[in-house]
């Protein structure tokens, strides 16, 4: 590792004390924080209106109200205490008609901030229609402009490389997504940029070195040197026992020539984009200690569309077209609500790489992918 890329790791560790990597989309801890704040106060709130409301229909029997309330008392999340209560309506039709617009009337509008401080969200498009602070809340930012969130490190043993990954920089947006601004240290193998022959002479001269095709790939992987990324929550079912996000973050990367003391695979701004829809699940904490998750398990899918330039393309040896599939499987333990340690394996095309060498070049069949040892660290700043 040159002294130009041993000065960027040193400076993404030493910055960072709170982010997200890119290649793995959800924060640290996020799901267990809102899995040790269960939402027993939303629940009691529509309890309480459902009450009112249906008290104060015409067809609906005290009795029958009675039942419908009392079933939803024992739900543990806002969207079962409403399906429970949609399962005991009455069989007369002027009642049913009458107890299920009681249940509408009842049900508390999106991002419904609880007494002590949290807040509940709906299970579909969780963060639309939500006030600011409901908006950072459900992210777990300390506002709508918040820096260095999350360090992680990566090795991959298929391709020696290593890299330190941070979030530099996230925005989060009234309409309720984010717009995250990531770079990435990258420590990996180089060869021969090209070769010239003089006219008088048989020797060849070598022209520079570029990025190893393995560190190219590890870079695109994790989105380039560095990465703009916009996350938007489309699915969200948090229980007491875990928690499951269905989400987008479309992304654009980028390589920067010259980044790492060494020209990038084409000497030149190379650029990729990335089209995810990821699924990530967690458990609630195996334990805890005043309210702290101890330990959790974690899991996290992303199938996505990979679009690189051509030139990056070409360096790689891609013969096809310049889209495939890219899909990340991530699994490991979170502790303390701080540290993570897991693995990621990455799928990707069969291709053939076009590897320079002293005498020429040589074809090496390989693919994109591999498994990556994943370290990360974000001690929280968010809104409690």
């Amino acid at each position: 590792m040159n002294l130009r890329l041993a000065a960027a790791c040193v400076f993404l560790v030493v910055l960072a004390p709170s982010l997200r990597a890119s290649a793995q989309s959800m924060p640290v801890g996020q799901i267990s924080r809102q899995i040790v704040k269960p939402e027993p106060k939303a629940v009691d709130t529509f309890q309480q209106k459902l009450d009112s409301e249906l008290q104060a229909t015409e067809d609906v029997q005290g009795a029958v109200a009675g039942n419908i309330v009392d079933a939803v008392g024992d739900s543990t999340n806002l969207s079962a205490a409403v399906s429970t209560a949609k399962k005991n309506l009455p069989s007369d039709p002027a009642a049913r008609t009458q107890a299920l617009n009681a249940i509408k009337a009842a049900i508390p509008p999106p991002c419904t901030k609880n007494a002590d401080g949290s807040y509940s969200f709906r299970l579909w498009f969780p963060t639309a229609g939500c006030i600011p602070d409901g908006i950072t809340d459900f992210f777990k930012v300390s506002g709508s402009i918040s820096i260095i969130n999350t360090v992680q490190y990566l090795y991959n043993p298929n391709q020696s490389t290593n890299q330190v990954n941070a979030d530099f920089f996230t925005a989060t947006f009234p309409l309720g997504f984010q717009a995250v601004f990531s770079g990435t240290a990258t420590a990996g193998s180089s060869q021969p940029a090209g070769t010239s022959t003089s006219t008088t002479s048989t020797s060849t001269t070598s022209t520079g070195t570029t990025d190893s095709v393995s560190t190219a790939v590890s870079k695109l992987e994790q989105g380039g040197d560095f990465n703009v990324r916009f996350p938007f929550p489309f699915l969200y079912h948090v229980t007491s026992r875990y928690g499951v996000y269905m989400l987008s973050s479309p992304s654009v990367g980028f390589n920067v020539s010259g980044l790492s003391g060494q020209n990038t695979i084409t000497e030149s701004t190379e650029y990729n984009l990335n089209l995810p829809i990821e699924l990530y699940a967690q458990t609630a904490s195996i334990e805890q200690t005043a309210g702290v998750s101890n330990a959790l398990l974690y899991a996290d899918v992303k199938p996505a569309i990979e679009l690189v330039s051509p030139a990056f393309a070409t360096a790689i040896g891609l013969k096809s077209n310049r889209y495939f599939s890219l899909v990340q499987a991530a699994a490991g333990l979170e502790f303390s609500g701080s540290v993570r340690v897991g693995f990621q394996y990455f799928f990707g095309p069969s291709q053939v790489y076009q590897v320079p060498t002293a005498t020429g070049t040589t074809t090496k069949t390989g693919k994109v992918g591999g498994i990556h040892l994943v370290v990360s660290f974000s001690p929280s700043k968010s809104k409690q």
